[in-house]
């Protein structure tokens, strides 16, 4: 990695169940804790994930957008339903709502 220089700087930004995560990792005090489950943080992170994507279209709501913007929409559509898809089996219908709702704004855009 090349030398950025004293004024670098970034932005952390995590969503709230990887906060969550956090968190649950600072308390651990043995691995053997068998209360993180798997199945929820993978769950968690598709409806944070459909939460941003809903807050991106708020966002633009009412405004006049050029095709790079559709095609973006049309992309961050595409990216949940490869999270859905990546989804454990017995998780990925409890996105068919949302997915219905995705397939409704992809054919209007």
């Amino acid at each position: 990695m090349a030398d950025s220089g004293k004024d670098f700087s970034f932005t952390f930004n995590f969503s709230d169940h990887k906060m969550e995560l956090l968190d649950n990792a600072l308390s651990v005090d043995s691995f053997d804790d068998n209360e993180f489950d798997p199945e929820d943080y993978h769950r968690q992170g598709a409806w944070q994930k459909f939460v941003d994507l809903v807050g991106k279209f708020r966002e633009l709501s009412g405004k006049s957008v050029g095709s790079d913007t559709v095609n973006q929409c049309q992309e961050s559509i595409q990216d949940f339903k490869e999270v859905v898809d990546e989804l454990p089996a017995g998780i990925t219908g409890e996105f068919d709502d949302e997915l219905e709702a995705l397939d409704l704004v992809s054919g209007y855009l």
